[in-house]
C-alpha cells in the first residue's frame, strides 16, 4: 500500500473520531481519541506486513521453508533408509528440515557452564564408531555457531570422513575406517 493510501486511512481514522468527539461526552472522546493512535499505527503495521505474512503462508518460514525442502542436502538425507543413524551439529534443524530422528554431535564445551567438556574426543570417536557400518554425519553449515560447539574442521581432525554432498546449507560425511584412512587420504582433506 502507498504512503499516500495509508495516510487516507489514517485521515478517516481521525475523521471517525472527530465525529465520535461531537456525538460522545468530552470525557468518552477524550478516552476513545486516546487510542486513536495505537489504532492508526496497527493499521500501518498491518498494511505494511501483510505481503510478508502472506509470502510466509505460501513458502513456509525457517527450516521448514520451501528453500530448505528443496535443498539437496535435505532431499539426500530424506532418501537414506529410515534405519541409517545420523549424527549432526543441530540435531533440532535436522528434525525440522526432514523428521528424522539423530544424535547430537558431543559438544566441545558444556553449554551451560563453557566449561572444556573433558571427554568431547572419547564421546566423539564412541558416537561414530556406532556410524562406521552405515550412518552418516551431518553437518550444517549456514546455521549459526553457538561457542560450545565443535567446527568441521575439528570434528574432521577427530574423525576421518569422506564428503557424499556437499552443498549450500552443509555436508553430508560418511566415517571411514582406520583401513579407509590409508587408502583415502585425498578424501580425508577438508573440502
Amino acid at each position: 500500500m502507498s504512503a499516500r493510501e495509508r495516510l487516507l486511512v489514517a485521515l478517516l481514522i481521525f475523521a471517525l473520531g472527530m465525529v465520535g468527539l461531537a456525538t460522545q461526552t468530552l470525557r468518552q472522546s477524550i478516552r476513545a481519541l486516546s487510542l486513536l493512535p495505537f489504532l492508526i499505527l496497527g493499521t500501518a503495521y498491518i498494511q505494511d506486513s501483510w505481503p510478508e505474512m502472506i509470502e510466509m503462508h505460501q513458502n513456509g518460514q525457517g527450516y521448514t521453508s520451501e528453500r530448505w525442502q528443496a535443498s539437496a542436502l535435505v532431499q539426500t538425507i530424506c532418501d537414506l533408509p529410515a534405519d541409517v543413524p545420523l549424527l549432526t551439529n543441530r540435531s533440532a534443524v535436522l528434525y525440522l528440515a526432514t523428521e528424522r530422528g539423530s544424535t547430537q554431535i558431543p559438544w566441545k564445551l558444556q553449554p551451560t557452564t563453557l566449561e572444556p567438556n573433558k571427554n568431547y574426543r572419547k564421546w566423539v570417536e564412541r558416537a561414530v564408531a556406532k556410524l562406521r557400518k552405515q550412518g552418516g554425519l551431518v553437518y550444517f553449515t549456514t546455521v549459526s555457531p553457538r561457542s560450545y560447539d565443535v567446527s568441521l574442521d575439528e570434528l574432521r581432525e577427530i574423525v576421518p570422513t569422506e564428503v557424499v554432498l556437499e552443498t549450500t546449507e552443509g555436508v553430508l560425511l560418511r566415517p571411514l575406517w582406520p583401513s579407509e584412512v590409508s587408502t583415502n587420504s585425498s578424501s580425508t582433506t577438508n573440502p
